[in-house]
This record gives C-alpha cells, structure tokens and sequence, in this order.
C-alpha cells in the first residue's frame, strides 16, 4: 500500500492510492473529490509484499514481490521504468537518494544503485 502526492502529512492530500494484492497484481487508484477510480492495473507474477511511493516522484512507485524482482513503475506510462531481478523472493524495500535497500528470505539485504547496479549484498557475510 503506498501513496503518491504532497510530501508531509499525505492525509487528505494525497492524490493516488497503490494497493498490491496476493495474486500480484498492483491497482493504483486515482483518489479525488472522494471518489476511487481504478486508473491503472499493473502486475507481478507473484504476491506482491510491499510498495513504496518515494514522495518526492509524484508519478512513480516500486514494488517487490515474491517473483523475486523489484520494479520501478512509472504510473503514467503503465510500465516498468526499471526492472531488477534477485531471484528469490524480496519481502521489504526502502528508497533514499536515489538507491534502493532490499531485504528477502535469505535473510540478507541488497543495495541498488537507481541505475539497476547491485552495488552491496550481506548475503556473502551471512553464511
């Protein structure tokens, strides 16, 4: 579940509602004079575990899901402007200064640089 709008306290000024379901699929609802209107469908092929809408890009949100990828979704194009492949499923995401933080079922956590690099993985420390 995410949002996507004004950066400080999202209520009621937030314009967009991402709603990740089990089945993978993503629904982002247009939300404004009170009304939810499905604007798009997008999807995983997996349960999606969480999303995240980096308040300062109004118009994108990342997804991870158990199919082992976490993409970033522009919502006026319908797609995925990136789309970057672990392999095993990621249970968590965090955004910051354009690098994303991922945490799976191997117990470790990934580094993504915004350019699609993994730059920094603690699964070689946890074996």
């Amino acid at each position: 579940l995410g949002y996507t709008g004004r950066r400080f306290n999202p209520w009621p000024y937030f314009t967009r509602l991402v709603v990740g379901l089990a089945n993978g699929q993503i629904n982002v609802y247009n939300i404004i004079d009170d009304s939810f209107t499905l604007e798009i469908t997008l999807s995983h092929s997996l349960s999606v575990n969480s999303i995240l809408a980096p308040l300062e890009r109004n118009d994108e949100f990342i997804s991870c899901s158990d199919d082992g990828r976490i993409r970033i979704w522009n919502i006026s194009q319908s797609t995925p402007l990136k789309d970057l492949v672990l392999g095993t499923a990621v249970h968590a995401i965090d955004y910051q200064n354009d690098n994303i933080i991922s945490g799976g079922v191997l117990q470790s956590l990934y580094w993504w640089q915004n350019t699609g690099v993994l730059t920094y993985s603690t699964q070689e420390f946890m074996t």
